[in-house]
């Protein structure tokens, strides 16, 4: 496993860890939806950086297609 995959499980796992943990304790009394809201925008940032590199392979790069 590289480190770069390291990283992004790493990730997966303490996000995940945050989202439950934190609004049923800190956030119980105020400010879970506030939590969830930013957590969900930080996930889908992570998600499009993460895929932006994925390319399908029929699409034309530089007047060409891929082999």
């Amino acid at each position: 496993m590289s480190v770069q995959e390291r990283v992004w499980i790493l990730s997966a796992v303490l996000l995940t860890a945050l989202n439950i943990i934190l609004p049923y304790t800190i956030f119980e009394k105020a400010g879970a939806w506030a939590f969830w809201t930013i957590l969900t925008a930080i996930v889908l940032a992570e998600g499009i950086f993460y895929t932006k590199s994925w390319k399908d392979p029929m699409v034309e790069v530089k007047g060409r297609k891929r082999r």
